[in-house]
């Protein structure tokens, strides 16, 4: 997808936000093998379902690293609402 190679050249500058699904994102492919994230596939975390994790940055652990990711968009679309609505602490 465009816009991934200006990623590239900055991940390990910045704490990131990476949202998305394994079939959407490249990044997540990238994570999964930089670090022990949870793995997101069609049978986990489920339908509709998201997961929100806070990792040190693999390009750089003095940087943070938010994943908002689920198996399809409308898990991503709830649980990013979810997160901006301050419903999860």
């Amino acid at each position: 997808p465009e816009g991934f190679e200006f990623i590239d050249g900055y991940k390990k500058y910045y704490n990131l936000i990476v949202v998305g699904t394994p079939k959407t994102n490249p990044l997540l492919e990238e994570v999964y093998a930089l670090t022990n994230a949870t793995r997101v596939t069609e049978e986990f975390p489920g339908e509709g379902k998201g997961i929100l994790e806070i990792l040190p940055n693999p390009w750089d652990e003095s940087k943070a690293m938010l994943l908002v990711e689920g198996w399809d968009e409308q898990s991503i679309n709830l649980t990013s609402k979810r997160l901006t609505k301050g419903e999860i602490n």
